[in-house]
């Protein structure tokens, strides 16, 4: 996954735990909600203004997907600091912490 990660500038995903990896590795998002839990993180990191979030999947009409796209690629300066600003969000240690907790406990 990481492979596909570094050679992407932007993806269309769902929510979920991929988020971790990919601020890690630096990749914005257009986030597609499928299943309730991942609403609340999906609209507090578009708040950050890392990812658009476009709703829940039953609620997405193609031409707003296709429309956010459009406003991505026509905004590369602000793509390159949504990149930036997601690497700065985590640290990439987290397997390794809880690694340790796992381990001391």
């Amino acid at each position: 996954m990481a492979e596909l990660i570094l050679k992407a500038d932007f993806a269309v995903v769902a929510g979920g735990s991929i988020t971790w990896e990919r601020y890690c590795l630096g990749l914005p998002v257009i986030i597609i909600a499928v299943a309730d839990n991942q609403v609340q993180i999906a609209e507090d990191l578009a708040k950050k203004g890392i990812d658009y979030y476009l709703g829940q999947y039953f609620d997405i009409d193609p031409r707003l997907i296709t429309s956010c796209i459009h406003q991505i690629i026509s905004n590369k300066q602000r793509l390159k600091s949504a990149s930036i600003f997601a690497q700065k969000f985590t640290d990439g240690f987290g397997v390794s912490k809880v690694y340790c907790v796992i381990k001391s406990s």
